[in-house]
């Protein structure tokens, strides 16, 4: 994610976050209280979540680098759950 507007100052004020981790789908099994949770964030996406053809994802992040002014580096690493 970035905040790009692709103008010559964006050197200077562009921010942008990667995340670093892994994705799996959601078992069948969880399918049903995680789209719950999702839906409550996002009803308004409740006909595009219920199609045969839409996939819930668990994303597990272990580090976010985060950039800005073009050379200003953070590195935010979690531990993994246990």
């Amino acid at each position: 994610m970035d905040s790009r507007s692709n103008q010559d100052s964006d050197i200077h004020r562009a921010v942008a976050a990667t995340a670093v981790g892994s994705a799996a789908e959601v078992p069948p099994g969880e399918r049903s209280r995680v789209l719950s949770c999702y839906l409550a964030k996002h009803p308004h996406l409740e006909e595009f979540a219920a199609s045969p053809s839409c996939a819930l994802v668990r994303v597990s992040v272990a580090t976010y680098y985060v950039v800005s002014r073009f050379q200003e580096v953070m590195e935010l690493q979690f531990a993994s759950p246990r």
